[in-house]
């Protein structure tokens, strides 16, 4: 049975620890979790029934698959954590570790380790993954969000936005600098196609919008490929998607299961 470690008990963290404790009984067991936030990380310590405490080093010292829910600021050192001892880490926030993913996969190749990076809230990553096999001209990425959901942006200013308003235009590496708790999809995008700085990244603030809208355009000797997707908030966090969370599970199904559908 394989040992997996949590980092982070936010929203996403929360829900991929009820899952595993429900999905994947006989195949792997949460063995323990770790949160910057320690009433958070005892609460939900209890909830899985984890008695023992670990910090980074010791979880990815005793577990066999890392999964990094902590935020971008934690992505790396959660990667390095587990790829320097030989072990597998699943990466949600894409984001942090965009600008060190070539330093992750040598460390990977050298260690015997894997490095996952679930899709996220965006659909057509397959399509875009597909695509690469041949020749890419260009991919881009329009996103639209809530202006309640850019709250601490610098330089936005939520309340003063009475209309659908561009806020961004540029590469998917300035997009992550600017955008690191809110664009991850950008840097998921960039790493299954032309790479961060020839990924166009567009974001859109839409007062009273419900739903975070992910629009992927793929050009290439294939074709046209465009995938929308238009996910609804996690509750209890407005940054994220639920449908982020649920991508985590679909990837930890996928690399448990004997049969692998899909690029």
């Amino acid at each position: 049975m394989k040992k997996i470690g949590l980092v982070g008990a936010g929203a996403i963290g929360s829900m991929i620890a009820r899952r595993l404790g429900s999905d994947f009984s006989g195949i792997a067991r949460l063995w323990g979790i770790v949160d910057i936030d320690s009433d958070r990380e005892s609460f939900q310590r209890r909830c899985c029934k984890i008695r023992r405490r670990f910090d980074l080093e010791s979880l990815a010292d005793a577990c066999d698959l890392l999964i990094e829910a902590a935020g971008a600021h934690a992505a790396g050192e959660v990667a390095r954590a587990a790829l320097s001892r030989g072990k597998d880490v699943l990466v949600m926030s894409s984001g942090g570790i965009l600008k060190d993913i070539g330093r992750l996969r040598r460390l990977a190749i050298s260690r015997g380790g894997h490095l996952y990076v679930p899709s996220g809230a965006i659909a057509g990553l397959d399509g875009l993954t597909s695509a690469m096999a041949g020749r890419v001209s260009a991919v881009t990425l329009v996103t639209s969000k809530s202006p309640l959901s850019l709250s601490g942006v610098k330089g936005i200013m939520p309340a003063a936005i009475k209309k659908p308003t561009v806020v961004f235009e540029g590469s998917a590496a300035q997009a992550v600098k600017r955008f690191p708790k809110n664009i991850n999809v950008s840097a998921t995008v960039s790493m299954a196609g032309l790479w961060s700085s020839r990924t166009r990244v567009k974001i859109v603030a839409v007062p009273g919008l419900k739903e975070n809208t992910h629009e992927l355009t793929v050009r290439g000797d294939f074709g046209t490929l465009t995938a929308r997707s238009s996910n609804f908030p996690d509750p209890s966090n407005p940054k994220t998607s639920r449908l982020a969370a649920l991508s985590a599970v679909a990837t930890l199904r996928k690399i448990f299961s004997p049969i692998k559908v899909g690029t």
